[in-house]
């Protein structure tokens, strides 16, 4: 993700390896939670590294449950994303603040306005902890297009340890630097488009080591 985002999302990153040459004699560490092989190659290339130390872990996170559902297909426009949409608006109405700290990843603006939309219809006024405004929403959106105060409030409450935020629809604009250690479920309604996302995207939930969920939905076995 740091590659494919770096011209646009993060332009001064590919300049850091200035530092190497400004620097050479000075010690250099570069950190990052997932990278394929080809990755810390590319990441080397533009950090200007010689043949740098890799030390590598391995990623396994035995406290994280993967699960891999089919769904409908894509010929079915929004129907497909019913077996998704409607036991987790049944499930926020029952438990409200009770509900696990879920992402739900959506694959466009338009998918997202329609989850948005029917979990709205669904709650009614049962879809607020205390006064009826934004801020008191159990349910939010996060997209690229979202005003920077409501993306704030998002971000603010997803860091809390006890968020009145429960269920956050967004699109891969919720990416990197995210640090949310109430995550517990993440679910995607069609796999990342590389394995790498799906690993950083996967990895925000049970980051203080409880049990955690995450469930991909595909129109094909995986």
């Amino acid at each position: 993700m740091i590659l494919s985002l770096g011209e646009d999302f993060r332009p001064k990153f590919k300049q850091i390896g200035e530092l190497t040459a400004l620097f050479p004699n000075a010690a250099h560490l570069a950190v990052t939670a997932t990278a394929t092989p080809s990755c810390i190659q590319s990441l080397s290339k533009i950090l200007q590294y010689i043949n740098p130390t890799i030390i590598k872990v391995n990623p396994d996170r035995p406290n994280l449950f993967l699960e891999i559902k089919t769904r409908l297909s894509n010929l079915q426009k929004f129907s497909k994303y019913d077996d998704i949409v409607v036991p987790l608006a049944q499930e926020l109405k029952t438990k409200r603040d009770k509900f696990p700290l879920t992402i739900v990843y959506v694959e466009s603006l338009e998918a997202l306005g329609y989850f948005y939309q029917f979990i709205n219809y669904e709650l009614k006024e049962e879809q607020y902890i205390g006064e009826a405004i934004p801020e008191n929403r159990i349910f939010g959106q996060f997209h690229k297009d979202y005003t920077s105060q409501m993306k704030q409030h998002i971000l603010f409450e997803l860091r809390r340890e006890e968020p009145k935020l429960r269920l956050v629809l967004a699109t891969v604009a919720l990416g990197m630097g995210l640090d949310a250690p109430a995550i517990t479920r993440i679910i995607h309604c069609r796999p990342p488009t590389t394995l790498e996302k799906y690993f950083q995207e996967v990895g925000r939930a049970g980051r203080k080591g409880q049990k955690a969920q995450a469930l991909c939905t595909s129109i094909t076995t995986i």
